[in-house]
């Protein structure tokens, strides 16, 4: 529950809940709560959160309680912070502290259905994106309410470009800024979704509004605006990469740059456009089943910090006191955060190949004689010192696998990349590092697996 406490009233049990608890359908009978935001000449959510803040206030003393509690509610759902880059959790706390927090999606799932029918209502373009969108995270059967979202981001960048609206801070309030890029990113996103807008027509829909930019951007001549659109064009298969790369290649020909380090930049992306389309990937083979998988569970379900504890704490890899820590890193890796999912859960695999050998019987501790200290042996250290053992507990096929992604040389070496800092920023992002999130969720799940037919449908409600 958040604890959030603004215009909140104390409950029955004496905790303070937020005011938008209470909204019902039946409030919004008859009324136009977007007429607060329709002088606002700014598409920002954070805008709009303050009207509607204030509107809430001038409710409360007015005494039309149903109007500040829509208020209240529409203001808390303005104020997510906005993580496109996080597909699957896009929105989280805008403040975090002293165990502390604003509102976060998940506090409307017990109003969802209250949440859908605003999204539905709404014009406003920039607001019905965001509850849309919410709405749909919500209640993820709502396909049209995640269409009706890539919809509105396209309108918000298309209102935009056209001065009929602005975004906050922007001089040039170009369709080409880094906010623009945020709105078309999430529109991407739910459109290349499977259970959305995968060949439907808002996918078309988004493709084009990009493909037109990025054009757009060509004939001007900021270097970041190109950079900012290529981006988006080349990671989402909007022009083939070979286009993309000879157009950035000729834009960079005809335009004088004088910044260096933007220079390098936009060189290394023309470079990455080019040796994207010279070849397929033979990382395809190993990322292709995982990572579709992955995306397929984040279409369907609500993945959260306990989505995984019902399978953990029943297995044998995981210890006890790492069902927390371990559900975290497998929720990161399976909402698309492969750095937060490799770096969590890549020691964690030290430690349960300690904990499963410990358990049959075998010393995984030595004896320091110079600290006269007695330790743990390293995963290194149990390969190089009890490979028969660990192979008598693992199989030779787990353990070859182990090694061949984690330990040895000419592999990925995974575990001494992440232990001594030794990864690069898009590492986490390629075949290897799928493969090692994967391999571990796999070892978790291998002493669950004779005991599939007796799991409770109910367990996964």
């Amino acid at each position: 529950m958040t604890t959030d406490d603004s215009n909140g009233k104390p409950a029955e049990d004496g905790v303070i809940r937020p005011r938008y608890h209470s909204i019902t359908a039946e409030m919004l009978d008859g009324f136009d709560f977007e007429h607060v935001i329709k002088t606002a000449a700014v598409a920002d959510c954070h805008e709009y959160q303050s009207l509607f803040s204030k509107a809430a206030e001038v409710a409360e003393r007015d005494g039309t309680e149903n109007y500040a509690v829509v208020y209240a509610a529409l203001s808390a759902l303005c104020g997510f912070h906005f993580r496109p880059n996080d597909v699957n959790d896009p929105y989280g706390p805008m403040v975090q502290m002293d165990g502390k927090r604003s509102a976060i999606p998940e506090d409307f799932r017990g109003n969802a259905d209250v949440v859908a029918l605003m999204a539905e209502t709404a014009t406003h373009s920039t607001l019905k994106a965001r509850l849309s969108d919410v709405a749909w995270l919500l209640n993820r059967r709502r396909v049209d309410l995640g269409l009706a979202a890539i919809s509105a981001y396209c309108q918000t960048v298309r209102d935009v470009a056209a001065g009929v609206i602005k975004f906050p801070f922007e001089e040039a309030n170009s369709p080409y800024s880094a906010r623009a890029r945020d709105l078309l990113k999430r529109a991407l996103s739910l459109a290349a979704m499977r259970s959305v807008g995968l060949g439907k027509p808002e996918q078309a829909e988004v493709r084009q509004l990009v493909n037109e930019l990025f054009y757009g951007a060509l004939t001007g001549t900021n270097l970041r605006h190109v950079q900012r659109i290529a981006k988006l064009a080349l990671h989402y298969d909007i022009l083939p990469a070979s286009e993309i790369g000879g157009s950035l290649e000729g834009w960079l020909h005809r335009n004088d740059v004088n910044d260096d380090h933007g220079r390098v930049d936009f060189l290394k992306l023309c470079a990455s456009a080019h040796h994207q389309g010279g070849s397929m990937p033979d990382q395809i083979f190993a990322v292709g089943d995982i990572q579709t998988a992955r995306r397929l569970i984040n279409e369907r379900y609500f993945v959260t910090d306990e989505a995984f504890t019902a399978l953990l704490r029943y297995s044998g890899f995981v210890p006890e006191a790492l069902v927390r820590t371990y559900n975290r890193g497998f929720r990161r890796f399976f909402q698309g955060d492969p750095v937060s999912g490799l770096y969590i859960l890549t020691p964690l695999l030290e430690a349960s190949i300690r904990h499963v050998l410990k358990g049959g019987g075998h010393d995984v501790s030595t004896f320091d004689n110079a600290t006269k200290t007695q330790q743990d042996l390293t995963i290194s250290a149990m390969f190089d010192q009890m490979r028969a053992e660990i192979v008598e507990v693992f199989g030779s096929a787990i353990v070859t696998d182990i090694e061949s992604v984690f330990l040895s040389q000419p592999g990925p070496t995974i575990r001494h990349e992440v232990a001594h800092g030794l990864m690069s920023d898009g590492a986490p992002f390629g075949a290897d590092s799928a493969y090692a999130c994967w391999l571990i969720f796999r070892l978790c799940l291998i002493p669950l697996f004779p005991h599939r037919e007796r799991f409770d449908e109910g367990l996964w409600q």
